[in-house]
């Protein structure tokens, strides 16, 4: 099956810690056994923004994400670092 995406959606970490938090989530779906992406990571989402700005690409854009059952082949997942319920 291609990779074909129509939609991007949009996660958040949960987490109000000030600090980095991409590795956090990298071995957070590590311990879930998330499949490892061509760059290397566990995390399931296409890109990860911190709450600096600071953009790290978690996986390529041709391939299929780990972010949300049943829409990982439509989707492009991006995840911000945060918690968007209180902040």
């Amino acid at each position: 099956m291609l990779f074909q995406p129509n939609k991007i959606i949009f996660h958040h970490t949960g987490d109000s810690w000030n600090g980095r938090q991409f590795n956090k989530v990298n071995l957070y779906h590590k311990g879930w056994q998330f499949p490892i992406s061509q760059y290397g990571y566990y995390c399931g989402y296409h890109l990860f923004v911190e709450r600096d700005g600071g953009v790290i690409f978690a996986r390529s854009l041709d391939e299929v994400g780990a972010h949300t059952l049943g829409e990982n082949w439509e989707a492009f997942g991006i995840c911000l670092a945060g918690n968007f319920d209180f902040e």
